[in-house]
């Protein structure tokens, strides 16, 4: 976990096979959300003549991407794509103003319309060597883990558009993204490929990264403040509906159009407690001691 002294938020990543799913153990489920303000209108080329600032508690995604066995060599995958932050809830109900124009296409004017997504590159190590057709489930542990978070503004009539296949997710229908926060790995996740009979391939994936802010989103993330430590809870559900494959050994998620849902929520990071930071502290002094001794 991470105390912010810098625009730094924890944040759990999971999903479309790594996109945005289950964490446990970083956060619990059951813990109140944090809530969360927003303010798209911060970021130049959004122009609309409707406030879209907004606070929310739930965050709505869909993920579109790609699992690909062997893509570093036997024993290995890799896992990439893009996740939609569609909706965003407070308490339950919508927390978009009547005039919210979150996903809308650009009917009148430019900026008028605007999406919010993160792109990620997983990749780790694997027993798999072909994806499964028989029941069984495989948990695979991810090595590297990076994700962007963007928000850009709809450049045409119609709403922006998500697709994934075999070469990677993509969305079109957008003008030039501009990059809120970044991320990567904190401690290692796992990737989940199950197959059931009758049900067919789901897969899944839980991971705690990091989450800093851009000069360019710091007016963006409105409250918390930044020096308020955070996670985020994540949670999807990547069924046969939304899951096909490519040949024996990859996997993609959202090729039809539809993603994998889910929902996401702010948490309070866990701070080590006094007792837990002065037993940190006494080992690292410890660790000093060592070292001025295998020195001398």
């Amino acid at each position: 976990m991470f105390r912010l002294k810098n625009p730094t938020h924890t944040l759990l990543l999971v999903g479309a096979a790594t996109a945005l799913l289950t964490m446990a153990g970083a956060g619990s489920a059951s813990a109140a959300p944090v809530t969360f303000t927003w303010n798209p209108n911060a970021i130049p080329g959004i122009t609309t003549t409707v406030a879209q600032q907004f606070t929310a508690n739930d965050i709505t995604t869909a993920e579109y991407g790609s699992i690909v066995l062997g893509a570093g060599g036997p024993g290995t995958f890799a896992n990439s794509g893009i996740v939609n932050l569609s909706a965003f809830t407070l308490g339950g109900s919508s927390a978009l103003s009547p005039g919210s124009t979150l996903g809308a296409g650009n009917s009148a004017l430019f900026g008028t319309g605007y999406v919010l997504y993160a792109t990620f590159q997983a990749s780790g190590t694997t027993t798999a060597t072909a994806i499964p057709t028989t029941t069984s489930t495989i948990n695979s542990p991810i090595t590297s883990f990076n994700f962007q978070l963007f928000l850009a503004p709809a450049d045409s009539s119609a709403a922006p558009k998500f697709s994934a296949s075999a070469a990677g997710a993509s969305v079109s229908g957008i003008g030039t993204p501009v990059e809120l926060a970044t991320g990567s790995e904190v401690t290692p996740g796992t990737a989940t490929l199950t197959f059931t009979a009758g049900e067919g391939l789901s897969v899944g994936a839980n991971i705690l990264a990091s989450f800093t802010e851009t000069a360019a989103g710091a007016g963006f993330f409105v409250n918390p403040p930044a020096t308020v430590g955070l996670d985020l809870f994540s949670s999807t559900t990547n069924t046969g509906s939304v899951v096909t494959t490519s040949g024996t050994n990859t996997v993609i998620v959202g090729a039809g159009g539809t993603g994998g849902g889910g929902n996401a929520t702010f948490q309070a990071a866990v701070v080590p407690e006094p007792a837990s930071l002065l037993l940190l502290g006494f080992g690292l002094v410890g660790l000093g001691v060592v070292k001025r001794r295998r020195s001398a």
